[in-house]
């Protein structure tokens, strides 16, 4: 693991300690009592803020830490991991807060700043009932400012609101990839562990494909994820599309994913995952939103698809470099529509363009290249049909679809060179994604029955082994919190 978020995200996974070990606070079992007791967690949200969580809810100009909503977005991600209800309870803090940073008058943003670093928080009144229903992070947050009232803003109303659904949604991303970590690793515990007629789980075809699709498409997700969030920074005029794209997409993700976990195992914690992850719709946008957000800019989309860059826009940091600095937020550029339409997705002609000439190099496969391509078309014929069914929610679906692979080709064509292990060599990660996107494209890739069969096979492998030697299914893998990494 070398990418500084991720090395952040690591450092508060190691303090909360190993989930598995019942004495500790941020432990299973402690999420197991407090379920069943439908208790606020309060004490774990406290635990949190003398961690410092609270300080990447606040910006830098205002005394805190928030200087990369990829920092964010993994921290959240971290606390999801464990459980959602502690990430949706200590995360409405941010979303309440996101109004003030985008639209107060300095002096009110600097006071909103003051109150959460120091923790002020509304809490239940001695002897009132503390039983929530639903989600039970969901009582308005768990820090709040002295005052609620929303003076000294500059804007107001709906429009407010949406723009600061354009940062906010990612609270819903580090849910929707918390949820899958953590499904996925339950998952994986039944089907390496568990044996029907003599045969390990694993090892019956449908389920091993199964199981694989489902790592390729945490791997999908986490490059959305990496894309995404960075964006809010490289381009802040751009997340009117890019936010409803990668909320559709992860969250479309998880559901799937949750579903294929409770048909193979029975655990008590995938069942109270399964509740926290359906109720969590309470603060978090549907799909269905999403895309119908997706759609209502269907116009502008496919008007610049294929369109230099730089006719369209002002050049933008390439969100996909890893190690690029990230410039601060522009609220001021934060927009309801998106007028360049989506960059991202622009770039797929160019990036299938580099990934050919790699293949020339030999440095990835032709059968790589040839499904990029494949990919390439598809993107263009969606584009191109799109505008004789403006109304079709399915378009915006399979536009959220070729979103993600954009972003899984920026990703590893922006880093490959500073990763040298199994996962990233050769491209592997980036071909069982390529392939898991056509499928759900409902599109065969090049070679078809062989590509896919070669590229789940090797993908199979790099996921067996980070579960083998306990290490958090990922990009930029890490050892599980109380678990040695081998020597």
């Amino acid at each position: 693991m070398t990418h500084p978020p991720y090395e952040l995200a690591a450092e508060l996974d190691a303090k909360l300690g190993d989930p598995a070990d019942p004495d500790q606070l941020f432990s299973s079992e402690r999420f197991r009592r407090l379920e069943r007791r439908d208790e606020f967690p309060a004490e774990l949200c406290d635990v949190l803020d003398q961690h410092g969580l609270t300080a990447y809810y606040v910006p830098d100009q205002h005394g805190g830490r928030l200087r990369s909503h990829e920092e964010l977005f993994q921290l959240l991600r971290t606390v999801a991991r464990r459980d959602i209800t502690v990430a949706v309870a200590h995360g409405t803090a941010y979303i309440q807060a996101v109004p003030t940073w985008i639209a107060a008058a300095p002096e009110r943003a600097a006071q909103l700043g003051v109150d959460l670093l120091a923790g002020r928080r509304n809490t239940p009144e001695a002897g009132a009932s503390t039983k929530l229903h639903g989600l039970r992070g969901v009582d308005g947050g768990h820090l709040a400012a002295r005052s609620t009232r929303a003076t000294g803003l500059r804007d107001g109303g709906a429009q407010l609101a949406m723009r600061s659904r354009l940062l906010t949604w990612v609270l819903d991303a580090a849910v929707s990839l918390g949820a899958v970590d953590h499904g996925l690793r339950l998952t994986l515990d039944r089907v390496f562990g568990a044996t029907l007629h003599g045969l390990r789980l694993v090892d019956l075809p449908q389920i091993r494909r199964a199981v694989t699709e489902a790592y390729a498409d945490l791997l999908a997700s986490e490059a959305v994820a990496l894309v995404a969030t960075r964006s809010i920074q490289t381009a802040p005029d751009e997340l009117a599309v890019v936010a409803p794209a990668a909320s559709a997409y992860l969250r479309e993700r998880s559901s799937e994913l949750l579903e294929l976990a409770t048909e193979l195992s029975d655990e008590e914690d995938l069942a109270k995952l399964l509740h926290d992850h359906q109720i969590v719709g309470a603060v978090c946008d549907s799909p269905l939103l999403a895309l119908r957000c997706l759609a209502g800019q269907r116009a502008l989309l496919t008007r610049s698809y294929g369109s230099p860059a730089d006719t369209l826009t002002r050049p933008k940091p390439p969100a996909g470099a890893l190690s690029a600095v990230l410039p601060p937020l522009r609220a001021e550029y934060l927009q309801l529509v998106s007028r360049s339409g989506c960059s991202l997705v622009n770039s797929l002609p160019g990036a299938v363009s580099e990934l050919e000439s790699l293949a020339r190099a030999g440095v990835v496969s032709d059968q790589l290249a040839g499904s990029s391509a494949v990919l390439r078309d598809v993107a263009a014929d969606l584009h191109d049909r799109w505008g004789d069914e403006p109304a079709s929610l399915d378009f915006a679906r399979r536009y959220a679809l070729c979103f993600a692979a954009a972003a899984c080709l920026q990703i590893w064509l922006r880093n490959y060179e500073d990763h040298e292990d199994e996962l990233w060599t050769g491209g592997v990660w980036l071909e069982a994604c390529l392939v898991r996107l056509l499928g759900q494209l409902r599109t065969a890739p090049v070679g078809r029955s062989e590509t896919v069969q070669i590229a789940y096979g090797r993908l199979m492998q790099v996921m067996a082994r980070q579960w083998r030697t306990d290490h958090h299914l990922s990009l930029f893998p890490w050892p599980l919190p109380g678990r040695p990494e081998p020597s």
